[in-house]
C-alpha cells in the first residue's frame, strides 16, 4: 500500500472525525431549552411559596385553606391551573412510597389573582406573581393527635408543561 492510499484511506477520515469530536466537545448546548420559531422554549421556572395554611369549620364542614404565591422566574408565559393542585396525606415514615396508603384531595373552590393578568385565572406572565387561595374538603382529614402519624403536602403536576411542585404543609388549627 502506497503512502498516498494510506493517507486517503486512514488519515483524512481520522482528521475529520477528530475535528467533529472537538467541535461537539467545545460547543456548549443547553439541552433544557429548545428554539421554536426564534423563541427559546424550555420548562417553566415557577417558584411557589406557601403563605398560610389553616383549617376552617363553617356550617358543620371542615375545610383546609392554603394561601400561596406563584412567581414566574422564567422568560416565557406559563399557566397555573388551580384544579391541578392536590393536598396529599401520607404516612409520615414513608411519605413518597407508592405502596403506602395515601389520601388525595382536589380543591373544591379557589381564588386566583394576578395583577399582570387581571382577566385570567391561570395565566402567569414572565416576572409576574399570582396569589392563590385553595380550599379543600377536610371532613375526612385527620383531627388533633391523628396528625402525628400523617404527613400533609401540596402537590401540583401539569402534564402539558411538565411543571411539578411539591411543598410540605402544616395547617394551623388541626
Amino acid at each position: 500500500m502506497s503512502i498516498s492510499k494510506f493517507f486517503i484511506i486512514f488519515l483524512i477520515p481520522l482528521v475529520i472525525l477528530g475535528l467533529g469530536i472537538w467541535m461537539v466537545e467545545s460547543t456548549h448546548i443547553d439541552r433544557g431549552s429548545v428554539r421554536v420559531a426564534g423563541a427559546v422554549v424550555g420548562p417553566p421556572n415557577v417558584d411557589v411559596t406557601i403563605k398560610n395554611c389553616y383549617m376552617l369549620e363553617e356550617q358543620g364542614f371542615r375545610k383546609l385553606a392554603v394561601e400561596l404565591e406563584a412567581k414566574n422566574s422564567g422568560s416565557t408565559k406559563t399557566d397555573i391551573y388551580p384544579f391541578l393542585f392536590r393536598a396529599v396525606i401520607s404516612v409520615k415514615d414513608r411519605p413518597y412510597d407508592p405502596a403506602a396508603p395515601q389520601s388525595s384531595y382536589s380543591p373544591i373552590y379557589y381564588q386566583s389573582i394576578c395583577e399582570d393578568a387581571p382577566r385570567s385565572s391561570t395565566s402567569l406572565p414572565p416576572g409576574a406573581m399570582r396569589s392563590l387561595t385553595l380550599h379543600f374538603y377536610a371532613n375526612t382529614m385527620p383531627r388533633g393527635d391523628e396528625w402525628e402519624d400523617q404527613y400533609l403536602h401540596l402537590e401540583y403536576y401539569d402534564e402539558d408543561t411538565l411543571l411539578l411542585l411539591s411543598k410540605p404543609l402544616n395547617p394551623e388549627g388541626k
